[in-house]
């Protein structure tokens, strides 16, 4: 996951020194009816996240993502495609109950006091597990002047997950992280986007059927309610 991360950071230093050194907007295409427009680096967003699952209890989250790359399509002057490639890095959060991987490195949750029944003296047990996408967007977008709305689909690339619980003991804290749980490679979501000058707020929503983790791992579907701002 460190490797994951550093490999991020340096592609978006790369990316951001290009969006810098170029236009805000990369004008392809032009005609008096269409448009395609190209912008790298182009928003980052945060969310709160809500899960809902039969393996434990309803749970939050958060979740944090950058834009990388952008497409618009606008064949007419205020409706268009938007589309593109976020990095996206999910957090659930569990208390009262571990998160961990079991022989197959599926993620497994279980109550506290059962994973934890060997160590005396336990208290504030928290847990989460994590997953790192790529996601690719498609949104049919209306635009207003500096007001914008949009609706559409994402597909997303699910490259590894992991899971975390800490908890103290006699006065002490103790953290264990595991990586490389099996996520499924592909999952797919709804979005939904408002949007106004450089802000704007938006909700995204993953159902079960989308299986971002394997049938014989955890029950999940989630959905965030975030906000987005442009560079």
């Amino acid at each position: 996951m460190k490797r994951i991360i550093s490999i991020v950071i340096a592609s978006l230093m790369a990316v951001n020194a290009f969006s810098q050194s170029s236009e805000d907007a990369l004008v392809l295409a032009s005609s008096k009816n269409e448009t395609v427009k190209f912008e790298a680096f182009e928003h980052i967003g945060y969310g709160y996240s809500f899960t809902k699952s039969k393996d434990f209890d309803p749970s939050t989250g958060w979740e944090f993502f950058v834009n990388v790359l952008d497409l618009g399509i606008y064949p007419a002057e205020n409706f268009g495609i938007d589309m593109g490639v976020d990095l996206l890095f999910n957090v659930f959060n569990q208390k009262n109950a571990v998160f961990f991987l079991d022989s197959d490195r599926n993620i497994r949750s279980v109550a506290a006091p059962v994973y934890l029944a060997d160590i005396a003296d336990i208290k504030k047990v928290r847990s989460d597990f994590s997953t790192f996408s790529f996601n690719v967007p498609l949104l049919f977008k209306a635009i207003f002047n500096d007001f914008s709305i949009g609706v559409g689909v994402e597909g997303s690339w699910n490259v590894t997950g992991g899971t975390d619980y800490n908890y103290r003991s006699n006065n002490h804290r103790t953290r264990v992280s595991e990586n490389k749980a099996k996520v499924n490679p592909f999952s797919y979501g709804f979005l939904a986007t408002i949007a106004l000058n450089d802000g704007g707020i938006y909700f995204r929503y993953h159902p079960k059927s989308s299986h971002l983790l394997p049938e014989d791992g955890l029950d999940l579907s989630y959905m965030t309610l975030g906000i987005a701002f442009n560079f």
